[in-house]
């Protein structure tokens, strides 16, 4: 008996892989059919790297959690902390590497074709997830927001009028392990239905912090609701809201060689440091991490058919993200330095998509348009030593406020294009008109403010503007596009070659060169990223459909 499955969802269909077993005891893949490119096909006529990972995947491979889709698909690169903080994501070995709150990623996340703000707030738990889309190279013509080195399209499940349905789960595991997951889709009538979903995790390090005797430790918890209403069999509506928080502290813990100041402070103090071992899983310090990341997401989805051939998508979105710091700090011989940063980013979006299929066309033209508000505050503790305390002990503490505030805003106008000569070729071509606009404060620092303002040393000059560079203004645009060929040598093997520009906008420095009176010139700025994607592609199928192979 062969038994096949097709989920069709917004913006995504597609057939699980799997094996059938026909009359003659052969084994067939079930055939994949994808709308990476917004319409139903093949994965061999899709003329570029994809990979889909589907619920079932998800579920056999034990991934709860956004860091492991790294494990499970090759030429993505992906590391962060328990809470998603400073991520470094490639595609292709393209991406950010290291954290800087004005450099935008090169890798694109989008969760039911939302794209997030920030790549830190897609690290919570895979809860209720369809299917996840992972577009190899640059997207500028198919998503609202585009990305110059790949994107990452999570797709969760949609409620439905059918039935009522539900799950739970609750797993646990070692380092102390707890999660609780689970999920109920309700119908509420004819036309109206609501699934929602919650989980809480909590999880510890296998790293022992001597000084407190605690291990480092992550709490998560979040859910998600969305509401259906389809009135007609033409029109749809989807609300949706989603809130995730996740509290770490010291999962940044790792043992590293006692710096001289750590070795006179704990002599001091009569305190025996173990010996440094960066592999017992012990450490002892003082400046524990915490930092609290929140995530809210509220969108409305709206999907129209006006013909057999035309419709059109409307995706309206507001988030917020924030993290915050309670206490941390960095250490050398004679220097300590604590400090609280305090990242928000509030983005309002909005996009619309209008899509023609013909018989041998298919066309998308689209508009995106984007405003964000990123403030980042950051109070720091400087302290140097100028006697140590068998001296007789002498500190001076310098409090620094950091701010930097900053507006951005995206426009995107955007055609994605598929023409198909005949059966065994077609044509993929598409443009995308770009601009970014960022404007504001890029730093600007106060001494003797901020939380640590009480211990500011009485002698030192009260709260006085240490840097305050002018307001920055500029604005960064570009086209680009695609344009590809397909062609099916044989009823199984198809052949592309294409070519994809991607680009992301420039912006200003966060370091400060100098001070007023130095020779250093003032704030600094970068220039935008335009990357180029050359692309020689084969997919095939083998053994009477039991083998699918690309290369």
């Amino acid at each position: 008996m062969t038994i096949k499955t097709k989920t069709k969802i917004l913006g995504l269909m597609m057939v699980p892989l799997s094996c059938a077993a026909t009359a003659d005891s052969r084994l067939v893949l079930e055939e994949l059919i994808v709308t990476a490119q917004k319409r139903d096909q093949t994965l061999q006529e899709i003329p570029s790297s994809v990979a889909v990972v589907n619920e079932e995947q998800l579920r056999l491979s034990a991934s709860n959690d956004f860091s492991d889709i790294g494990k499970l698909t090759s030429g993505i690169n992906l590391s962060a902390p328990p809470d998603g903080f400073a991520p470094m994501i490639r595609i292709r070995g393209v991406g950010n590497n290291r954290f800087s709150p004005s450099i935008s990623a090169s890798v694109g996340i989008f969760v039911d074709d939302i794209p997030l703000s920030q790549p830190d707030a897609a690290f919570n738990q895979l809860m209720d997830i369809q299917s996840i889309e992972l577009l190899k190279g640059p997207q500028s013509t198919l998503f609202g927001k585009g990305v110059s080195s790949g994107a990452i399209n999570i797709k969760t499940k949609s409620p439905h009028t059918d039935a009522l349905s539900g799950f739970l789960e609750v797993n646990a595991g070692s380092n102390e392990l707890r999660e609780y997951r689970g999920g109920l889709n309700v119908p509420l009538g004819e036309t109206l239905a609501a699934r929602g979903s919650i989980y809480q995790s909590n999880k510890t390090v296998d790293i022992k912090n001597l000084f407190d005797g605690e291990k480092p430790e992550a709490t998560s918890d979040g859910g998600r609701l969305r509401v259906l209403w389809e009135p007609t069999n033409n029109f749809y509506a989807i609300a949706g809201y989603e809130k995730h928080d996740t509290e770490t502290t010291d999962t940044l813990l790792e043992n590293v060689v006692y710096g001289e100041f750590s070795l006179r402070h704990a002599a001091s103090n009569g305190v025996a440091l173990p010996e440094a071992d960066p592999f017992d899983g012990k450490v002892y310090t003082e400046g524990a991490v915490k930092r609290d990341v929140e995530t809210e997401i509220a969108s409305l989805q709206l999907h129209w058919d006006l013909s057999d051939d035309w419709s059109v998508d409307s995706i309206f979105a507001t988030q917020e993200w924030g993290t915050i710091s309670t206490d941390g700090g960095a250490t050398s011989p004679f220097v300590e330095i604590r400090n609280i940063p305090d990242f928000t980013l509030d983005t309002d979006s909005a996009e619309i998509r209008f899509q023609y299929d013909g018989e041998s066309l298919s066309s998308l033209v689209g508009v995106f348009y984007s405003t964000t508000q990123r403030k980042n505050m950051t109070d720091i503790l400087l302290t140097v030593e100028i006697l140590p305390p068998a001296f007789g002990g002498f500190d001076i503490d310098t409090a620094v406020l950091n701010t930097q505030d900053e507006d951005i805003e995206d426009i995107g106008i955007f055609s994605h294009n598929i023409y198909q000569f005949n059966d065994k070729t077609e044509l993929t071509f598409g443009v995308r008109y770009s601009e970014t606009q960022k404007s504001g404060l890029a730093s600007y620092q106060l001494t003797g403010a901020g939380a640590f303002a009480d211990l500011h040393s009485p002698f030192l000059s009260g709260s006085i503007s240490q840097w305050s560079p002018e307001k920055r203004d500029n604005t960064w645009e570009k086209v680009t596009g695609t344009l590809k060929v397909n062609h099916f040598v044989t009823d199984e093997v198809a052949v592309y070659f294409g070519y994809d520009r991607g680009f992301k906008a420039g912006g200003f420095d966060t370091v400060k060169n100098g001070v007023d009176g130095s020779e250093a010139a003032p704030l600094s700025e970068f220039d935008s990223e335009v990357s180029d994607n050359w692309e020689l592609g084969f997919k095939g199928t083998a053994l009477d459909g039991g083998l699918r192979w690309g290369a």
